[in-house]
């Protein structure tokens, strides 16, 4: 009788570890599929067709004691910024406006800081974020903070980013195609 309890127990639980893995693996599938190059916001989806680094050097950028950070803007969008004189033609444009202590752009995982943070040291790493909505269907929302992560050398970089908006929603997106050099200019 001890015994059939046992492995009655023992095949409930083995059944419960095995429904937990599958149900795992089908959300980390679904999560790696549905975040390639695009942008997901709620339920839509818009593929991203573009990302361009513009470098602007090292420079004391945030008024910090002895601060020198290199800055660099990454800009993500469904159009070529390059093709357009005027962007309200696409849908969204994703900026990054990267602070790196040093003299260079640094591969890494970043948080993003809200608008209002201000650098303490010359020593910290600042990523500012910010998100052109071409449809305008929530109005006006802020990035308020999140992740963004660079890896692979420039050109060839691929970016990841969970983004927290002031409106409460998340915006998450990935990027792999490679940067190229770019230059404000709408």
């Amino acid at each position: 009788m001890l015994i059939k309890t046992i492995i009655k127990s023992l095949s409930i639980l083995i059944a419960i570890g095995f429904i937990a893995a599958l149900s795992m693996s089908m959300t980390n599938s679904k999560k790696e599929m549905a975040l390639k190059n695009e942008i997901q916001y709620v339920e839509s989806k818009i593929s991203l067709n573009f990302a361009g680094l513009e470098e602007f050097g090292d420079e004391n950028w945030l008024k910090v004691p002895n601060g020198i950070h290199y800055k660099a803007d990454v800009y993500l969008s469904d159009i070529n910024l390059d093709d357009v004189a005027s962007p309200g033609k696409g849908k969204i444009i994703v900026t990054f406006e990267n602070f790196f202590s040093g003299k260079s752009f640094k591969p890494g995982t970043y948080r993003v800081k809200g608008n209002d943070y201000e650098a303490k040291n010359n020593r910290e790493d600042i990523v500012y974020a910010g998100i052109i909505n071409f449809d305008n269907e929530e109005g006006y929302v802020e990035v308020e903070g999140g992740i963004v992560e660079y890896s692979g050398t420039y050109p060839n970089m691929k970016i990841d980013f969970d983004l927290v908006l002031s409106n409460g929603k998340t915006i998450k997106g990935n990027y792999d195609k490679g940067l190229k050099d770019f230059k404000y200019s709408f």
